[in-house]
């Protein structure tokens, strides 16, 4: 061996790339057994509605009347990646057709299972439809109907802008997303849930709201009147939804530890 070849594989076996081998096989050694002690799957299990989000108790929303249950075409449901859904038009009782939270349009989408599940979130389905994101900002809204270790509620608050030569039009969408067993408010959050290893099932549902007048106008309501109304309307309609709709992992997990 040459005097250069020689002085190349010493280096090759100092003390820093020996320590990496040896961590690098380490790891893959140990990666069988971790992933089985820790319940790693690849892939999620689903997990079915307690019941179909259309079955939604209307009567126990409080002042808010469902005035419109829209039912979507094939392809924007092939769009949406979920058959579970509800999308509704309802009215506050407590306010005026020309007051800008009048109405409110709730949709509510559930996915389940497999290796990947799709985030669909305002911020590209309404850059898809034409709109421009005008802005975007994640807040939190107290949510006192719920148990305090989920009343705050982390809310993704965004404002779309279509601008015409005689028409410019914008309003604000609230949403947050339930994932498992906690709100996240946006796509990297729901991912990073999805993907904890400790979990054998997973779903998330995404909740979406807007608000308008319910006159011919209708105009939107501004990001600050959104939040308010957003945090009123919440308070009756996520408890029904944690109830009575959202399946409990913890309790699903439980049940199979207790099989196994």
């Amino acid at each position: 061996m040459s005097d250069d070849n020689a002085s190349r594989g010493a280096s090759l076996l100092n003390l820093p790339f020996v320590i990496a081998v040896v961590l690098l096989v380490g790891v893959a050694v140990l990666m069988g057994p971790l992933a089985s002690h820790f319940g790693y799957r690849s892939a999620k299990k689903p997990l079915e509605l307690r019941a179909s989000l259309d079955s939604l108790d209307a009567s126990r929303l409080g002042p808010y009347e469902v005035v419109h249950k829209n039912v979507l075409a094939p392809t924007v449901i092939e769009q949406l990646g979920t058959e579970s859904y509800i999308d509704w038009v309802l009215k506050d009782t407590r306010r005026k057709p020309n007051e800008t939270t009048y109405r409110v349009h709730l949709h509510v989408a559930y996915y389940t299972g497999g290796h990947y599940l799709a985030v669909h979130r305002p911020d590209v389905c309404m850059i898809g439809s034409g709109y421009e994101l005008a802005d975007a900002e994640n807040t939190y809204l107290e949510i006192k109907t719920l148990a305090p270790e989920r009343s705050t509620v982390p809310i993704r608050v965004c404002t779309f802008q279509r601008t015409k030569i005689f028409d410019d039009q914008q309003f604000v969408v609230p949403y947050t997303f339930f994932c498992i067993d906690e709100f996240r408010a946006t796509e990297k959050g729901v991912r990073f849930k999805l993907n904890d290893p400790s979990y054998n099932h997973a779903f998330f549902c995404k909740v979406e709201l807007r608000f308008m007048q319910g006159t011919a106008e209708a105009k939107y309501a501004s990001k600050e009147e959104s939040l308010t109304a957003s945090a009123d309307f919440l308070s009756y309609v996520l408890p029904i939804l944690i109830s009575d709709h959202w399946p409990d992992v913890a309790e699903v997990e439980q049940a199979l530890a207790e099989e196994n």
